[in-house]
């Protein structure tokens, strides 16, 4: 199978899956705004307006919802690489994988290996741990945020991107 990057929406259901955010509870129902920090659903729930279309489908190549189109383009740009490195939905659910990466285990190297099979579904090589241990431990001053910082890094990864 060739390499795909996934669809902004599989992406974004990704991170908060893996973040422990994603609400199951309610199936169907109203849409709601994808911006909205407070919505937690799947983005096939988010709201499309056609006259002014979502910061992050439109970042992320939604097509156009006034046109058919048979396939998406696929873009790399800096803007998409800014969305990830700011905006309050990836650091929050950085923060949020954070705290739950570190409720399962004391350990830096226990903590990345858990990291890495939630995120990537495989274990991290013997240089992506010692790469992670001494970030973490470099940044001694609040642990939490370091964790935070890290994770962020995982979860925007082209790993968490693409499917091989």
């Amino acid at each position: 199978m060739n390499r795909r990057r996934l669809a902004a929406e599989m992406w974004r259901d990704s991170v908060l899956v893996v973040a422990n955010q994603l609400d199951i509870q309610q199936v169907g129902g109203p849409s709601g705004e994808l911006t909205d920090a407070d919505f937690r659903r799947r983005t096939l729930y988010g709201r499309i307006d056609r006259r002014q279309l979502d910061e992050f489908l439109a970042l992320f190549d939604y097509p156009d919802p006034n046109s058919h189109r048979p396939q998406r383009d696929e873009t790399v740009s800096a803007l998409q690489k800014l969305y990830l490195l700011n905006h309050p939905f990836v650091l929050h659910n950085a923060r949020c994988l954070a705290l739950e990466v570190a409720a399962q285990s004391d350990n830096d190297a226990q903590r990345i290996h858990i990291a890495y099979e939630l995120l990537y579904g495989r274990p991290p090589t013997i240089e992506e741990s010692e790469l992670g241990t001494a970030f973490v431990s470099s940044n001694s001053d609040d642990q939490l945020d370091a964790w935070a910082r890290y994770c962020q890094v995982l979860l925007t990864a082209n790993e968490m991107f693409y499917v091989d």
